[in-house]
């Protein structure tokens, strides 16, 4: 994050009344004296502070969201396809958030990173559907990440599909 600063040129302000820092910091002067409060304003709004006065803020990710999906169909009997593969592109991270898969059939669904299994689920009769939920699991550039689904079923070809979700960012 670079470091940002909002003065008020057109009355005297200093270089550095609001400065936000690369850490996510505010540093906030103020001029005339001893300040007991400060207000942001937004297009006519008060900012939203908590009853101790301390800022409401939402930071946003600096990244842009994916949503990769796919589908397959045709899958035989006791065979195993690769419903969906992403790679992480050289420069960026991929901070993962969700894996989605379903099938019209009994089967697993197993999520590797460079080939090497980083999740299971399996479907049944009950539940096609399964997810894979991720906090912002950071995956470097360069990563293979594979979906692969098992058809386990015994009335013949099976279709998958799935979604994987997450923030790229530099």
């Amino acid at each position: 994050m670079a470091v940002t600063q909002i003065k008020n040129g057109w009355e005297g302000g200093s270089d550095d009344q609001l400065l936000v820092n690369p850490d996510g910091s505010i540093n906030v002067h103020t001029t005339g004296g001893v300040a007991s409060n400060v207000t942001i304003v937004e297009g006519g709004n008060t900012a939203i502070v908590t009853p101790g006065g301390a800022l409401e803020v939402s930071v946003v990710p600096d990244g842009t969201p994916i949503s990769q999906y796919n589908e397959v169909t045709g899958v035989a009997m006791n065979s195993s396809v690769v419903i969906l593969t992403y790679t992480v592109p050289v420069g960026y991270t991929l901070q993962l958030n969700a894996v989605e898969a379903s099938s019209d059939s009994i089967g697993v669904i197993e999520l590797d990173f460079n080939g090497v299994a980083n999740n299971k689920g399996r479907l049944c009769y009950t539940d096609y559907n399964l997810r894979f939920g991720y906090n912002n699991y950071s995956l470097a550039a360069g990563t293979v990440v594979n979906i692969v689904g098992t058809n386990y079923s015994l009335q013949g070809a099976a279709s998958f599909n799935a979604t994987l979700q997450g923030l790229l960012s530099v």
